[in-house]
């Protein structure tokens, strides 16, 4: 269906611009997000030994050891990767991801960061890898 294919194309054009469809910013909702995510809302970080609040890099570290030990959620991230971006990683692969999207985020920084714009930015950071990987293997075995 040409239609689709068209929004694809324009909403791929705008996430260069944008992390959000055009549909995603009128539901102020991803396409992914789904009721699983809910225990989301009871997000506690823990303050520093002296008191003051984590770093960004301290939050990133945080929240990557969270994703890392949860084998729910890391179950969870991969259906959705594989459901929109056509690829299947194991939960030990997102992990092995989960370093590069850390280092990928210090110089793409998360705005409010917090448990769930982390999970969503490292969603979006899985899908665009699906998409590259997805690019990269028909390119080569597609000539």
């Amino acid at each position: 269906d040409w239609a689709a294919r068209f929004r694809f194309w324009k909403d791929l054009e705008a996430s260069h611009k944008s992390m959000w469809t055009q549909e995603e910013i009128d539901n102020n909702r991803p396409s992914f997000e789904t009721e699983v995510w809910e225990h989301e809302l009871d997000d506690r970080v823990p303050d520093d030994p002296d008191g003051t609040p984590m770093s960004y890099e301290e939050l990133l570290r945080h929240y990557s050891l969270i994703m890392r030990h949860d084998p729910k959620m890391l179950l969870h991230i991969s259906d959705e990767v594989a459901r929109h971006g056509k690829v299947l990683y194991r939960s030990s692969d997102l992990c092995d991801h989960i370093e590069l999207f850390i280092n990928h985020s210090t110089d793409y920084i998360i705005i409010n960061l917090n448990r769930t714009t982390f999970r969503r930015a490292f969603i979006r950071y899985m899908l665009r890898s699906a998409s590259n990987y997805r690019s990269t293997w028909l390119g080569r075995n597609c000539r």
